[in-house]
């Protein structure tokens, strides 16, 4: 029978594993870390023809298994080198119980991850749609988060982990089918341009859009400057987790977050504010991603010109029109204090920073060193690098303004009426 031979194998193997852990050659071998693997997968090739044969490949050795970007190789030959790893652990019976049970496997519940920096939670709560947002540490242990520890460890500013990971957003799924043939999935079959490969990277691509514009919109409070550092698929069922590849996806970031950075509280009561920005018409929210993504890239910039740069795009998005070209400081300070609102005197308040940043905007933008300070009406000379930050909290009321209103208002009648209608 191809179990009792698979069996057989697995101790054969497991004696040369053990007595190979016991030897001293003189040549040099490679790092520690990656010495197991390598034996294993060298010692793994014999078991490769005989897997084949096991009923649950009945001879198709093109199985993969869903994974966070879609799928992922299961074949006997990928499978071989996990087998000996998990005999090692729970003997050449247990190892063959676990490749059965997973080749089995049909349906499974699985969480998707998506681990961030920039903002810190105290409990676990639903942030929109199903998904939440938890404290990193209660993220449940698998290979994805062993492995983004470790490289925190390494160094402090590795893949922009200097402050380290403080929260994770999560969505419970249900994975179906969990295996499949390659030959079945979109990889290997024509698909309309409008629906790139199979269902299950769809799945992946819409899942991965939906969270990072969570991610987005964490920005809007503080504002802070919420990043996703890694997202991935983790099977809930460690046996199914043990049988994946360990594939993740690292978002690209033009500007990575540093150790000092601070991390932004975030509460229950946020979640209005979230679901109240994916309640935006599709426009509108072009828009304000626009505004977001510049604001939350100021909020990390270092040098004040930089950060004066960024606020201005943030600001422009939400508050210029296309094609202006007079008058376009005097509107912005105008507009910006309208939609804000308040007494005369916040209003007043709130136009001179407009007027004011825009000098700091003006001088760094044509090539002048940031000046120390900048004159303020009605305070005097304000250090540049406070008269910056206090554009960017002003961006951040404004977009929370106008989301709480769902819609940015037309801005010639936003002049004429003196406000909002």
């Amino acid at each position: 029978m191809s179990r009792d031979r698979i069996k057989e194998e697995l101790e054969n193997a497991l004696r040369d594993l053990r007595s190979a852990s016991h030897t001293n050659p003189s040549a040099p071998e490679p790092n520690s870390i990656h010495r197991p693997l390598i034996r294993r997968h060298l010692r793994s090739q014999p078991l490769v023809s005989l897997l084949e044969t096991l009923p649950g490949y009945a001879q198709q050795t093109d199985i993969v298994l869903t994974s966070g970007m879609g799928w992922t190789g299961f074949s006997p030959a990928i499978a071989a080198p996990k087998l000996l790893e998990v005999a090692e652990e729970r003997g050449p019976e247990g190892a063959l119980e676990w490749i059965e049970r997973v080749l089995r496997t049909e349906t499974a519940e699985a969480l998707w991850v998506a681990a961030l920096s920039g903002v810190t939670v105290e409990d676990t709560f639903t942030l929109w749609d199903g998904v939440e947002i938890t404290p990193f540490e209660n993220v449940p242990n698998s290979s994805y988060k062993e492995a983004v520890l470790q490289e925190a460890s390494m160094s402090p500013w590795h893949w922009g982990f200097g402050q380290g990971l403080t929260a994770a957003l999560i969505k419970r799924v249900t994975v179906s089918p969990v295996l499949r043939l390659a030959s079945e999935t979109g990889d290997n079959k024509t698909s309309a341009k409008s629906e790139p490969g199979d269902a299950a990277t769809r799945t992946w691509m819409q899942t991965y859009s939906s969270l990072t514009s969570i991610c987005r919109a964490l920005t809007l409070i503080g504002p802070s400057s919420p990043a996703i550092d890694s997202i991935w698929l983790q099977f809930i069922d460690p046996d199914l987790q043990k049988a994946t590849l360990g594939a993740r996806s690292i978002p690209g970031q033009e500007l990575r977050r540093m150790a000092g950075d601070a991390s932004r509280l975030v509460t229950p009561a946020d979640s209005r504010t979230i679901e109240a920005y994916f309640s935006l018409q599709a426009e509108v929210r072009e828009k304000v991603d626009v505004s977001l993504d510049r604001l939350n890239q100021a909020i990390r910039r270092r040098t004040v010109g930089d950060k004066a740069i960024d606020t201005a795009i943030a600001l422009e998005a939400l508050l210029a029109k296309e094609g202006e070209k007079s008058e376009i400081l005097y509107r912005l300070g105008l507009r910006a204090a309208l939609i804000l609102g308040g007494d005369l005197s916040t209003r007043r308040t709130n136009r001179n920073l407009i007027k004011a940043f825009y000098t700091l905007r003006s001088r760094v933008a044509h090539g002048e060193a940031a000046p120390a300070t900048i004159k303020v009406p009605g305070q005097g000379a304000v250090p540049s690098i406070e008269l910056a930050e206090s554009a960017v909290k002003l961006c951040g009321e404004l977009l929370n303004t106008l989301i709480r209103h769902g819609e940015l208002p037309d801005l010639e009648d936003l002049e004429l009426q003196g406000g909002f209608a």
